[in-house]
């Protein structure tokens, strides 16, 4: 035990030495990794080592795919050997897979850049081939680092840091922290490009880019150094924490507003029902009418992208694994199961794979008579609507509206509509009229249809496209009244502080009060968090508002149609937060864009050409006109506030369309 105490003495004592040197890392990050230490050594069980990490990335992986899946398989393909042929060559040696991104160790940092540097310029050589129908682009990110090895993998800082290097690198590009750094430049005649000291999602490190062509060069704003904190105040949260830690409660850090947005992305997310298996009967016309079922349902609903039949099946004969399926057909989710056929009853066991997690999400096992198909195809494709929709868009809040609805397909136009009401656009409110009109034949709920009539009055109010404005104010203000009396519950107080503030009282604590109410009801419905900041920020509150933001993004696996970053962005930067935009958007910006959500392309272009990427901010800017954004768009957005801001910087880049 003394030993043990000795080596905790001088973690600690050598650790403050460098903080009071470098001031380079937050309190929180030091406690953590000063806990870290003591956890490992407490334990025999784990094999830390030093080691360089090599994390090579697909830049719009999933967008390819949409476009054209078998070329984008075939050209991955074609890449992977190139990396595999390098790896062999520099000694590299792969530890993990996820999708199109690759992990691997190498036994020195000089093995690993000339490797990485070999790849990029391969990669390159055959872009400019005649051959290449899709064009990948890869980023690489190089740490050496501390890491831990646990069975076949390894985890830890070391290979967090390689992550985030290569999160921050440009596409075709390599980016590489200073340990590698220090290895490598008086080994090399490579040129490198200084970043200083960045910060990506949790990590904080200092970064370099290897510029393998001089346009390459970028200047990125480095992150500012913290006060010195004494080593006093260290020992105390040292001793605080670490009696924390020995009880056995989990040492849960501060969250940062980038880690409630990682998560968060806006692609469509694709689905393989692979062919239930038919057990105990030479029958497998059962499995074959539930896979089809199952597929036709989930076919419906505009939010997910499902792979065909022909696909599910010809996947069965050639006897493609669970992960060579996730990786080389762009899956997200996979839906698989079976059926146990005992004469004329069955049963059917099924479940939900996240591919990311790497976790089942959901499993059911139902009970049936093959009489019964039909009515069991429609009871678990309903179910799975629900789980998708939980893991997709909006999280748990989902599922309570499945008791509104009496059918699968009624249940899939009240999602459809929706989607449709969100793009926010004369066109979209016109097909959601088209579902609402559907839905009405299907439905006799009075409260959903009332629900919905109500959001659709105020769209055309707030679009113009109101013939009778008075008429509609009146009818909103009845409705919105009316379903707090009838259903009083968290969407119902929503709708009637959106009604209140914009169109009847205008009175902030009026608003506010419903939306304190919705919240006491159920604090984890991410639409009322960010129509309660609408009202925050509209009353002067931003700062506040930006929190509701967050915590809303955090709820919500998938912000669709960009919803609330369409609000959150340029909220942003009219605080002077530029930062967090580039992070709120990272994943998200290998999208397509329509007219209205390319905003969100012009506002980081302009950031791009704040610090000097010039090149960057035009093909942002193209992208933009492509999609068919016009300045007057810009120039409304916000009520007029952001313009004036981002103007000087997109005058040195182009010009909107007129």
């Amino acid at each position: 035990m003394q030993d043990y105490w000795g080596r905790t003495v001088r973690i600690f004592l050598e650790y403050a030495a460098v903080k009071h040197s470098r001031k380079e890392l937050q309190l929180r990050q030091s406690c953590k990794l000063i806990f870290v230490s003591l956890w490992f050594n407490m334990s025999s069980n784990f094999d830390r080592k030093i080691a360089v990490i090599f994390v090579a990335d697909v830049v719009g992986y999933s967008k390819h795919m949409e476009k054209d899946e078998n070329a984008t398989i075939n050209s991955y393909n074609s890449c992977e050997k190139i990396l595999q042929t390098l790896l062999k060559k520099y000694k590299g040696s792969v530890f993990n897979t996820a999708g199109d991104s690759v992990l691997a160790e190498f036994p020195s940092a000089v093995n690993a850049v000339e490797c990485g540097v070999e790849f990029q310029k391969q990669i390159k050589k055959r872009h400019d081939s005649q051959k290449a129908v899709v064009k990948l682009e890869f980023r690489l990110g190089i740490n050496m680092g501390d890491v831990v090895r646990k069975d076949s993998n390894l985890i830890g800082d070391g290979v967090n840091i390689a992550a985030r290097l290569e999160a921050l690198a440009q596409p075709n590009g390599i980016s590489i922290s200073k340990s590698v750094y220090d290895f490598v430049v008086p080994k090399t005649k490579m040129t490198f490009n200084d970043l200083g000291v960045q910060k990506v999602k949790q990590n904080e490190f200092h970064a370099f880019d290897i510029l393998l062509d001089p346009s390459q060069k970028r200047t990125l704003k480095n992150k500012k150094s913290l006060r010195f904190v004494s080593v006093g105040a260290i020992a105390a949260l040292l001793v605080i924490g670490f009696l924390v830690f020995s009880t056995f409660s989990i040492f849960k850090e501060d969250t940062d507003q980038e880690l409630k947005v990682q998560k968060n992305k806006n692609s469509l997310p694709t689905i393989l029902v692979k062919p239930f298996q038919t057990l105990g009967s030479d029958n497998s016309s059962v499995g074959t009418a539930l896979t089809e079922g199952v597929i036709s349902i989930l076919s419906k609903y505009n939010g997910i992208n499902v792979l065909s039949s022909s696909t599910s099946f010809n996947i069965l004969e050639q006897d493609i694994s669970d992960d060579e399926i996730g990786k080389n057909f762009g899956v997200n989710y996979l839906i698989k199961g079976s059926v146990q056929a005992f004469g004329e009853q069955s049963r059917l066991t099924v479940e939900l794979y996240d591919f990311e997690k790497r976790t089942i999400s959901w499993s059911d096992l139902l009970d049936f008579q093959q009489k019964d198909i039909f009515k069991v195809q429609d009871d678990l494709g309903t179910n799975l609507l629900v789980e998708l929709q939980v893991n997709m868009v909006e999280g748990q809040n989902a599922k309570k509206w499945l008791n509104e609805f009496d059918t699968a397909e009624a249940y899939t136009l009240f999602l459809n509509h929706r989607n449709e009401w969100r793009r926010w656009t004369p066109e979209g409110y016109n097909k959601h009229l088209e579902l609402f009109e559907s839905l009405k034949k299907i439905s006799s709920n009075q409260y959903v249809m009332e629900y919905i009539e109500g959001w659709t009055i105020y769209q055309r109010l707030r679009l113009g496209l109101s013939q009778k404005r008075e008429e509609d104010i009146a009818r909103l203000d009845y409705i919105s009244q009316n379903i707090i009396n009838t259903k009083g519950n968290d969407d119902a107080y929503m709708m009637r502080a959106n009604v209140e503030f914009i169109f009847l009282s205008k009175d902030c604590d009026i608003a506010m009060g419903h939306i304190n109410k919705a919240l006491s009801i159920n604090s984890a419905n991410p639409t009322v968090l960010n129509v309660g900041a609408n009202i925050l920020e509209m009353c002067g509150l931003a700062e506040k508002a930006v929190g509701y933001r967050y915590e809303a993004l955090r709820l919500m696996p998938n912000d669709v149609q960009h919803m609330v970053k369409m609000q959150l962005a340029p909220q942003l930067y009219m605080l002077d937060r530029k930062d967090e935009i580039k992070t709120l958007l990272k994943d998200v910006l290998n999208d397509e864009f329509s007219n209205k959500t390319s905003l969100l392309l012009i506002l980081y272009a302009a950031l791009e050409a704040e610090v000097g990427n010039l090149e960057e901010a035009k093909k942002l800017l193209a992208r933009a006109n492509k999609a068919g954004l016009k300045i007057s768009r810009l120039q409304n957005w916000k009520d007029g506030k952001v313009y004036p801001l981002i103007k000087p910087y997109l005058d040195e880049i182009g010009y909107l369309n007129q």
